[in-house]
């Protein structure tokens, strides 16, 4: 501590779980808060639907490997094409392309 810093008494502070989720005390970060949850849900959910589903048609940890990193292909790659555009709309014809062969195996 600098000498030009003003001591704080213990009792001054502010526990850790006082001020762990001070954010929350805002509505609008409270909706954009549980919107994200609800999205990253939905999504884990989505992802874990189309593993299941390569691996009930192929049996296959390779295709398994194949088709969960496509999903992250174009976020990847994108930065250094200079695609600026939201991530999804590269992601989906790689996941699409991904599966005809999937299709045609099973």
């Amino acid at each position: 501590m600098l000498p030009s810093e003003p001591m704080i008494s213990v009792s001054q502070q502010k526990s850790f779980w006082s001020r762990t989720f001070v954010g929350l005390r805002y509505r609008n970060f409270r909706l954009v808060w549980l919107g994200s949850v609800t999205e990253h849900t939905g999504e884990f959910m989505e992802i874990a639907a189309i593993l299941w589903l390569v691996n009930e048609l192929t049996h296959s940890p390779l295709w398994l490997t194949v088709v969960g990193s496509s999903r992250f292909i174009s976020m990847i790659f994108s930065p250094f094409t200079g695609n600026t555009r939201r991530y999804l709309p590269g992601c989906v014809p790689t996941v699409n392309s991904t599966f005809t062969p999937v299709q045609r195996h099973g």
